[in-house]
């Protein structure tokens, strides 16, 4: 018979066990940290590490508060795996930029590994098979005009597609979420697959949307890249993960078959048809490279991604931003009619509307839509800040440091276009100003976007007055964390603008 006094002794003991476990726990770790020069950081706990330390809705916002207490250059176990967190503009900079060729890997992880399998060019190691086809993209979206006056043509057909769809509520709330993305959308996927779609497309809205849902899954799912035999539970993100996945994989394999029974090497209709073209031509040569039909569809899903997510997110941003700053919004339309009166602008009118290409810069500055970079990993042993950094160690950097410091960004929590003017009213761009990252692995489409986001705003501000509806509440500014910092569903009123 087991008594009160044998229970209390039982309790007693359980909690000299793990008193002893944990003090020996904390002896490894001080010790290991030591012998080796790691970087600083947090012990964490057992299995999981670091992970209960972040806050699942914000984690970019708990480690900008680490290494405000642990310093530029700080680890933390998370699962199963040793992470450095780079805190800070001169941490960032020390490794992208001084010490790039060390930090341009990719970490192999669960669901990167379920995305691209170390293939494609944004999830792919730096290896000669990644060049090979960011060189080969980068070269075939240029033939479509990617970047040039020939692709602003393209950029200014869905600028005026979605203002006809804007139009169309006469004043009314809507939400502005799908009409944007789908145009942004249509712009990437023109060029890559040759084809464009309806606002009121539902098969499109559909791929979109379960796209959309995929992104903020995988920031949800993030565990399971660092306590990987979460994947085998048959419940949870990853399982959601996987289904839209599988979706979202069979929707590309059928557009790219489409493509391959229908290509005609003398007519290319989009970048499908370039990708086919050198499977072709390599095969006939009979050489050994990374171009195959696995791989066209993990290049172009990079591709799709990465022009469209932080482009559409920020531009709902912007229209979020312009209904809780209508003082903003309306110095912004005055400097569009004093340039350009009731024209649209162009891409050449970018340097005659400063204030308009500054707010664009201080919602991504506040925004930070990119909170945390893509993972990055050492490629070979290596010092950093004074610390030992082991050879596939993986490596992130928080955006969110640099761009909300207040060193660099004087009360950094205010919206204020004006900290980019000079004091004759000039555009200036600090160097701490990074939100598409810097170095080797920066975002692929940054200049693209840049074109992208000037004409969007400066069009939907040249033509509209947004305001939010009548008797709402202001809207949130605390963003929904996924691969991307999104902001919460709202709904906008676009009434035609009086000049």
């Amino acid at each position: 018979m087991i008594t009160t006094a044998h229970m209390s002794l039982f309790s007693v003991t359980q909690i000299l066990v793990a008193a002893v476990l944990s003090l020996l726990a904390f002896v490894v770790y001080k010790h290991r940290h030591k012998r080796y020069m790691l970087p600083p950081g947090p012990m964490g706990f057992p299995v999981v590490g670091c992970i209960p330390l972040l806050d699942k809705a914000a984690p970019y916002k708990s480690m900008t508060d680490l290494g405000n207490k642990y310093g530029g250059v700080f680890m933390l176990r998370m699962g199963t795996r040793d992470v450095v967190v780079l805190h800070g503009y001169d941490a960032i900079k020390e490794a992208f930029i001084t010490k790039c060729d060390t930090f341009k890997g990719r970490p192999r992880m669960v669901l990167s590994d379920l995305i691209a399998g170390g293939r494609g060019i944004v999830f792919s190691t730096h290896n000669e098979n990644y060049r090979e086809q960011r060189n080969f993209a980068v070269s075939a979206l240029k033939s479509f005009g990617w970047g040039s006056s020939a692709f602003e043509v393209k950029v200014m057909r869905e600028v005026n597609g979605l203002i006809e769809a804007v139009q169309k509520f006469e004043g009314k709330p809507f939400d502005p979420f799908h009409y944007v993305r789908n145009s942004v959308c249509n712009i990437i996927f023109s060029i890559i697959f040759g084809r464009r779609f309806r606002h009121d497309d539902q098969d499109f809205r559909n791929l979109l949307t379960i796209h959309y849902r995929n992104m903020r899954l995988c920031g949800a799912a993030s565990a399971v890249n660092f306590i990987p035999i979460l994947q085998y539970l048959p419940f949870g993100n990853f399982k959601r993960v996987l289904k839209n996945h599988i979706y979202l994989r069979t929707c590309q394999i059928e557009m790219i078959e489409k493509h391959r029974q229908t290509h005609n090497p003398t007519d290319i209709r989009d970048f499908l048809d370039l990708y086919i073209q050198e499977i072709e031509m390599r095969e006939k040569k009979g050489q050994a490279s990374s171009f195959d039909y696995d791989n066209i569809r993990r290049v172009a899903n990079d591709l799709f991604t990465v022009g469209t997510e932080t482009t559409a997110t920020t531009i709902l941003w912007s229209l979020l931003y312009m209904i809780t700053y209508p003082n903003i919004q309306k110095r912004i339309q005055k400097e569009l009619f004093d340039v350009l009166g009731d024209r649209l602008p162009t891409i050449d009118d970018k340097p005659k509307l400063p204030f308009v290409e500054a707010t664009i810069m201080e919602v991504q500055r506040s925004a930070s839509v990119l909170p945390l970079t893509m993972p990055h990993c050492a490629m070979e042993d290596t010092e950093l800040y004074g610390y030992h950094i082991p050879k596939d160690t993986m490596v992130m950097a928080n955006l969110w440091s640099v761009l909300h410091d207040p060193k660099h960004w004087e009360n950094p929590e205010e919206f204020r276009p004006e900290r980019f003017l000079n004091e004759n009213g000039e555009v200036e761009k600090p160097e701490m100003f990074i939100p598409f990252s810097t170095g080797a692995r920066m975002c692929l489409g940054d200049q693209t976007a840049k074109m992208e986001l000037f004409l969007f705003f400066a069009c939907l501000m040249q033509t509209f007055s947004f305001t939010r509806p009548e008797g709402t509440s202001p809207p949130t500014l605390v963003g929904k964390t996924g691969i991307t910092l999104s902001p919460q569903p709202f709904e906008v009123c676009a009434h035609p603008r009086v000049r």
